[in-house]
């Protein structure tokens, strides 16, 4: 009776274990796309600011873990002609014309970021 009792102690225990560790492999591969995430949005970030408008309608390269990403589209959404009042400063509006006011959306479609991951003001 004792041994048996012995058998079932450590039938749990080694199911405790098992899903402790399949937690935890689950754990790692979801900072691993999370780490992959990060590096498409500082690069997107990185682009954006250098480029500006010029990614519009564009492919950008882009690297994860030392592999390309492939499946990334930029589209630039135009807001018309923008007119901004300054704050403070009532007397100076400034018109930013229709072709340089855009909001800039970027679809990563790709298993290195965990399948698609949508960025921009207008999604």
């Amino acid at each position: 009776m004792a041994l048996l009792e012995a058998v079932i102690g450590m039938l749990v225990l080694s199911v405790a274990v098992l899903g402790s560790l399949l937690l935890l492999a689950q754990g790692t591969r979801q900072q691993h796309v999370n780490n992959g995430r990060a590096q498409v949005i500082d690069q997107l970030r990185g682009q954006i600011a250098s480029q500006g408008l010029d990614l519009c309608d564009s492919s950008p390269t882009l690297t994860v873990h030392a592999s390309t990403v492939s499946g990334t589209t930029v589209e630039c959404t135009s807001l018309g002609n923008v007119t901004v009042t300054l704050p403070g400063d009532s007397a100076r509006v400034v018109t930013v014309p229709d072709d340089a006011a855009r909001v800039i959306d970027v679809e990563v479609d790709s298993p290195l970021v965990g399948g698609s991951l949508t960025l921009g003001a207008s999604r």
